[in-house]
Parts: C-alpha cells; structure tokens; sequence
C-alpha cells in the first residue's frame, strides 16, 4: 500500500519571531522587514555627567535592563487609532486642539492634544523603523527630563507593554511605556479621564500590529526623485515623492536632510520641496519619508550633481 501526503498546513503566527509572512501579503503592506546589515546602532545622545548620573540612577530603581531580556525580536507596524475614539471621549464635548508629527532622534513622534474647556489630555506616540533601542531611550527622556534630582516616575509591574512607568500617585494620570519599537505617553491634566483605560486600548492596537521582524520601515508608496538630478548652482531642483491616490498622499509627508552649506531650501510642503545647490560638485542629499498613520519611515539618499554657471569656474 502506498502512502500519499496530504496539503501541507502551515500556520503563522505573526507574534512568533522567524515566522515570515506570506509574500503577496509582504509585498502589498505599507512596511517591509529591515535588512540587519542596513541598522546601524544607534549612538546614544551626549548628555552631562549629572544627567547620565540621573539616568543610571532611575535605569537601576526600574529594573529597566533586565525588563528588556527575553523580549522577542519583533516589530509594531499599525496604523495608530483617532485618539478622540478613546475610552471615556465623548466626541461631541472633545475637540482636538493640537496634532504633529516630526522626525526625532531615531523615529517618529506624533502627538495628539484634546481639549474640553480647561481640561486637556496629550497623546504621544513614538515609533522607531531601525529597531527597539530607540523607543527605550525615548522612555528615558521623557522620565528624566526635568528640573528635579531624580526623575519621578515609579514602575507599574502590570504593564502596559513590556515597561511602564508612572507618578507615584493613587490613580495614574501619566503613563509612559515601551513595547518592542514603539513608545507611548498618555498624560491628563485635569482631564478626568481614566488614564489606563486609554493606555491598554492603544496597547491593543500594538499589539494587533506585531510584525515578526527586528526592524521594520515604511514602504515607499510611490517614486522619490530629484528633477534635474545635474543643475547649476542657483538652478531649482524639484525633489519629490509621487502619489498618485489622494487618499495615501494625504498620510504621507518628507523632511530634507537641511544642509545649509550645501543647499538652499526655497519651497516645502508635505510632499515635496524645491532646492538650489550652493556651490559646485555632487552631493547626497538625505531624504526621510514618514507615514503619519503607522508612523513608520525610510530614508533614502537622493544623488545630486551641481555644476557652476557657463562662464564661471
């Protein structure tokens, strides 16, 4: 009697590192895996012996290295929620007052301010593309930058994410937590509102959205180019990121690497801007794309070429 094998099932896990998703799937999302050759480590900001002091001392009463070990290589790439759908906001009594988003050491950060008259609550959200170092060192920041000896934030044992911090306080009206390559804080000041409910309904959305990668970056959705890529000095150099569905153009926006020596930047909007070189010879200039919905980003290196004027050297 012969033995015939049946379909073979593979199931994936999305939570479970090493597990690759399917490649139709991979190739129609707005994120791809980062290549490990291309992360560079990232360099941690200088700071001044009393705040590294400061830093070490708060790292230690947190247990913050070893909350980090065993923690899965894995990734968050999800289009982050409307924070007036939160728990406990009424949208016909919020109003969003405030809401950005821009480039900063090692990711991306937005923030969200609602307002109820004098009421108000802040949202931000941090998201790094070139793995989780960055969203631990964001947590640090936001803890310790302040006036006082030692920062004021405590350990919440229960969470969210894989550390969370707090004010000592009965009730938490500030959370800061990390989970994988994202970083979180939700602050109330004098909001009323209930703090962790809110914390573990974005936490929800984190963790609906792991990747099984290290790292994972924004997928371009269109091409990025420089018109002339070989101008002369003073010429205008058209740089942009072509999309042709208004709906995606209307999340996405680039931030120019600003390199006053080299470039004169005459124009920008969310999608574009337009360039002159300074003075003869080639350049890179470094372009970062930001998808204000997963808040995930990709450089890329626009190759320039400046030449002088006719008639002069």
């Amino acid at each position: 009697m012969g033995w015939r094998l049946g379909p073979l099932l593979l199931l994936c896990l999305p939570a479970l590192a090493g597990c690759a998703e399917p490649a139709a799937e991979r190739a129609s999302a707005p994120f791809e895996p980062v290549p490990a050759e291309t992360v560079s480590p990232r360099q941690p900001q200088s700071t001044s012996p009393m705040d590294s002091a400061k830093i070490d001392r708060f790292k230690q009463r947190i247990g913050f290295d070893a909350a980090f070990v065993g923690e899965p290589a894995e990734s968050v790439a999800v289009a982050w929620p409307d924070p007036r759908m939160a728990p406990g906001i009424d949208l016909a009594q919020w109003s969003l007052a405030g809401d950005t988003t821009y480039p900063t050491s090692g990711g991306v950060l937005r923030e969200w301010v609602l307002r109820q008259g004098p009421r108000q609550l802040s949202i931000a959200v941090f998201v790094s593309s070139v793995g989780a170092e960055p969203a631990r060192q964001f947590l640090l920041a936001r803890a310790t930058e302040n006036m006082l000896v030692d920062a004021p934030y405590v350990r919440l044992p229960d969470g969210p994410g894989t550390l969370a911090v707090t004010l000592p306080e009965p009730v938490p009206t500030d959370l800061i937590w990390v989970f994988r390559n994202v970083a979180i804080q939700v602050r109330d000041d004098d909001a009323g509102v209930d703090v962790p409910a809110i914390a573990r309904w974005l936490q929800g959305t984190a963790e609906r959205g792991i990747k099984p990668y290290p790292s994972v970056r924004a997928r371009l959705p269109g091409p990025l180019a420089a018109t002339p890529a070989r101008a002369v000095v003073g010429e205008p150099i058209a740089v942009r990121l072509r999309i042709d569905d208004p709906v995606v153009a209307s999340r996405w926006m680039i931030r120019l690497d600003d390199d006053r020596q080299a470039i004169n930047v005459s124009a920008l909007d969310r999608l574009g801007a337009t360039i002159e070189g300074l003075a003869p010879g080639r350049l890179v200039l470094g372009v970062l794309a930001i998808d204000s919905s997963t808040l995930l980003s990709v450089r890329r290196d626009v190759p320039l070429e400046i030449t002088a004027a006719a008639g002069r050297p």
